[in-house]
């Protein structure tokens, strides 16, 4: 673990305190996984303590730094803060457009500035979006409502509404009123996303939804071909 979050001194010291079987032992254990970039980093980083070498700055690693960020507990470690301001953004880029877990999201919008949230946030709006759902991000989430009409198709924040409706509303999740965020979105999308989404084969379903005031949990059966809109969000 302590390879994996890039704690120097704790490694530097574990190694020290094994005796030579151990380091022997540890050294001649293959990748299991190839592609897992937790093995590289602790392959990595035992060719370091092997070699000598004071300062981790000054070994050649096998892949670039922020290679390695982009695996869920990498990036929670020290790594991230030394890398480059745009070797930060191709991290975050990266991780808020592919197949990573929420809470690894989560953490990567706590960690950027002004700058690289922007940035993220033109280049891949819906995922920025979904991830804003969850908490401690509603109060940032309201701040900026209205610039999703700036950045995504029509299609696509229908999409977004039937996120909402089916992760958030349906799930019945209560650690805020997502009927009323919903309302807010519908209230303030242009009049051509109005018009889409009217238009389309689920608005009988969001409709609903707008309508549904807890009085009893929101059971409408999920629309034809929603599963293909919940894939385009994530």
């Amino acid at each position: 673990m302590a390879c994996v979050y890039w704690l120097e001194e704790d490694t530097k010291k574990l190694w020290d305190e094994m005796n030579e079987t151990a380091r022997r032992d540890l050294s001649a254990s293959r990748l299991y996984y190839p592609d897992c970039r937790w093995d590289h980093a602790v392959k990595d980083w035992l060719t370091l303590l092997k070699s000598g070498v004071v300062d981790w700055r000054k070994h050649s690693f096998s892949h670039p730094l922020f290679w390695y960020c982009e695996e869920e507990a990498i990036i929670q470690g020290n790594l991230l803060l030394q890398l480059s301001p745009d070797d930060q953004s191709r991290v975050f880029r990266n991780v808020i457009k592919g197949l990573f877990p929420h809470h690894t999201k989560r953490f990567c919008l706590s960690q950027m500035n002004a700058k690289q949230f922007d940035d993220v946030l033109k280049e891949e709006p819906l995922k920025v979006y979904i991830v804003l759902l969850n908490p401690p991000f509603h109060e940032q989430l309201q701040e900026i409502i209205d610039r999703i009409f700036t950045y995504v198709s029509k299609e696509d924040f229908l999409n977004f509404l039937l996120y909402v409706v089916i992760s958030r509303i349906k799930n019945e999740c209560h650690d805020y009123d997502y009927v009323e965020l919903l309302k807010q979105f519908w209230n303030e999308c242009p009049v051509d996303f109005k018009k889409y989404a009217e238009n389309s084969k689920y608005f009988n379903f969001l409709d609903k939804a707008l309508n549904h005031d807890y009085s009893s949990p929101f059971k409408e059966p999920n629309p034809l071909g929603f599963i293909f809109c919940l894939l385009l969000c994530i």
